[in-house]
């Protein structure tokens, strides 16, 4: 036996555990209810792999759909205890951002996209914004919710009556006594 058939043969065990230490798969099942979320997924030829811990970043977390792609760690190389690095999805990730650009997605399409200069909420039903207090700046928006905006829109608006006509503005204008204490207490009143 040469040296080279012998080092080969030493090595041949390290050099397997070297390439099975990173894989792929394809995720079969998910369970959230675990401290770390865990997957199972299919992984080389059929290779069922169960319980496997899935580390995602601090503060984001997701529940991704069966059919999703992992990349898998194996350390030591053994196949029984498998970590799932990352696990995206080809199907539903938003592509075309700009350089710089952060998106957070989901399969319908709904996406927070944070760009340079503003922040793009887009969901195909409904935003809610749950909290005791929202602040919205000074902006166009804010103007229509403290007031200013709002009683010139309230006290020149109209409606169509029951037999199609236009009735008058409202009898009685918005004033500042309508206005929240919160928004008279900015307006200095």
């Amino acid at each position: 036996m040469n040296i080279v058939s012998v080092i080969n043969k030493v090595v041949a065990p390290l050099k397997r555990s070297i390439n099975l230490m990173i894989g792929r798969a394809v995720v079969t099942l998910i369970n959230d209810s675990t401290g770390l979320q865990s997957l199972q997924a299919a992984g080389l030829s059929e290779e069922l792999l169960a319980d496997i811990e899935r580390f995602q970043d601090y503060g984001f977390t997701s529940v991704p759909l069966p059919g999703s792609e992992a990349l898998l760690v194996f350390p030591s190389g053994n196949r029984d205890h498998a970590i799932a690095a990352k696990v995206d999805d080809r199907n539903f990730r938003p592509k075309g951002l700009n350089p710089g650009e952060t998106c957070i997605y989901d399969y319908a399409g709904n996406t927070v996209i944070i760009k340079a200069g503003e922040i793009e909420v887009k969901h195909a039903v409904k935003v809610n914004v749950n909290a005791p207090m929202v602040d919205i700046g000074s902006g166009t928006l804010e103007k229509i919710l403290n007031g200013e905006t709002f009683q010139t829109f309230f006290n020149s608006h109209s409606h169509v009556d029951s037999l199609g006509g236009k009735t008058t503005p409202p009898i009685i204008p918005s004033n500042i006594f309508h206005l929240s204490a919160t928004v008279k207490a900015t307006k200095g009143f």
